[in-house]
């Protein structure tokens, strides 16, 4: 009863969101110079934030988590399935979300909030048994009752507030000074503010008004009988986009001059762009991620996306690998146990690559060959699979460096009689 009562308080807590006038701040409901207001939430209306807050979330979602075990005399590592760490973040973090959405959930909050917190429920032995995310809007920084540490305080909107203990809260927090990072998106108001303000101003440009593709000029004064049938020929023939591009017949001598994009119409698609650029910067990650490609080429595009596995999303996945080392291993795991979120399938690259990437290991006996079929999704091939080759003629360095011994005086070689003289002494 008690497990149930615990799934539909987190469903009331998941699912019920602060107004808008509780999240803004600043006593200026969270309106920019732009005119915009942004929170947390109005800021994934922004296409570009949006795209860099999804792309970093699933792909951060989608990283296979593994609870590794580290064998004697530094033999390597093994998956550790049977700890209740390795279930409960590869398997199944509650009753009702996949580890892909739990941690795509966490990773999006800690994008937009700059933390991201989940209740952790542990069983009578102190082990995890359940993963429940946190709205951050609802969660503070509180005293202990003793007075000698912090507390997470959480209070959900006309419900009881709670507390919990560090160590029972999974926090993954972004980059401040405090035990609380700040919002990105508070820290970025402006920026974004800016973005929205220029998406509005684009909507109402072509909602409200129609800038014409250039002006008509007549030599004296258009007849009324022209004039009805210039307008009439143009709101049947030349109207709407699926007109686009059609002739136009003018009457009385008329011409046709075309208008190039005004100035300001230019520096307003500059600003568009500017805008997408900014947003990369702030979330560190490459420009064509969020489908900007004004410099980006078949040639680079291949390094930005390693760039974008090293530089944006490693220190998010370094993040959550130490966090959850540190709040869901047990003490006497924590020595020869360790999370880890696999990058390999980011890391691929192209057919050719990989083939050479193989082909390299398995020469200097770093994989075996079942080890690189188990990569493709290949069976065994059974236990002569296993074995790792190296090289017969490879050597140290130091053994290099020795002078070599000097070849031993090789015997001369006895001269075997000819066959003449061995005919003679048969004879004899």
């Amino acid at each position: 009863m008690r497990s149930i009562d615990r799934l539909f308080n987190w469903l009331r807590r998941a699912t019920t969101y602060p107004s808008k006038e509780e999240v803004f701040w600043n006593g200026q409901g969270g309106k920019t110079a732009s005119g915009e207001r942004v929170d947390e939430e109005s800021a994934l209306k922004y296409a570009a934030f949006w795209a860099a807050v999804n792309r970093i979330s699933n792909d951060v979602g989608k990283l296979p988590t593994f609870v590794m075990r580290r064998l004697p005399n530094d033999a390597g590592f093994e998956k550790a399935k049977e700890l209740q760490a390795y279930k409960l973040i590869h398997n199944r973090p509650n009753s009702y979300q996949t580890p892909y959405i739990f941690k795509q959930t966490m990773q999006s909050a800690m994008l937009r909030w700059g933390n991201a917190y989940a209740e952790i429920v542990r069983g009578t032995d102190g082990r995890p048994l359940e993963l429940y995310p946190i709205n951050p809007a609802w969660v503070s920084l509180d005293i202990s009752a003793d007075g000698k540490a912090f507390v997470y305080l959480v209070q959900p909107p006309k419900q009881t507030s709670f507390r919990l203990s560090p160590m029972d809260c999974l926090h993954i927090r972004g980059m401040g000074d405090g035990v609380i990072a700040p919002s990105p998106v508070r820290l970025f108001a402006e920026s974004i503010g800016l973005g929205l303000g220029a998406e509005k101003t684009g909507s109402a440009f072509f909602g409200n008004m129609m800038r014409p593709g250039g002006n008509l000029e007549h030599p004296a004064k258009l007849s009324d009988e022209a004039y009805a049938r210039l307008k009439k020929s143009m709101e049947r023939n030349n109207a709407g986009s699926e007109n686009a591009g059609k002739l136009m017949i003018l009457e009385e001598g008329m011409k046709f001059s075309s208008l190039s994009i005004p100035p300001n119409d230019a520096q307003f698609l500059e600003t568009r762009v500017h805008q997408v650029q900014d947003i990369a910067r702030i979330f560190n990650i490459p420009p064509h991620k969020l489908a900007e490609l004004s410099h980006a080429t078949f040639s680079n595009i291949e390094e930005q996306s390693q760039e974008y596995v090293v530089d944006c999303l490693q220190p998010h996945i370094t993040n959550w690998e130490q966090e959850c080392n540190a709040k869901l291993l047990m003490d006497n795991e924590r020595e020869m146990h360790e999370f880890r979120f696999s990058v390999d399938a980011l890391l691929r690259g192209n057919s050719q690559a990989r083939a050479a990437f193989y082909n390299t290991l398995f020469n200097i006996g770093v994989m075996s060959i079942n080890e690189i079929r188990s990569l493709k999704n290949l069976p065994a091939i059974g236990d002569e699979g296993d074995v790792h080759y190296v090289p017969l003629n490879m050597t140290t360095a130091e053994e290099a460096m020795k002078p070599k011994p000097e070849p031993a005086p090789v015997a001369p070689a006895m001269e075997e009689p000819d066959e003449e003289d061995t005919d003679d002494a048969t004879e004899e």
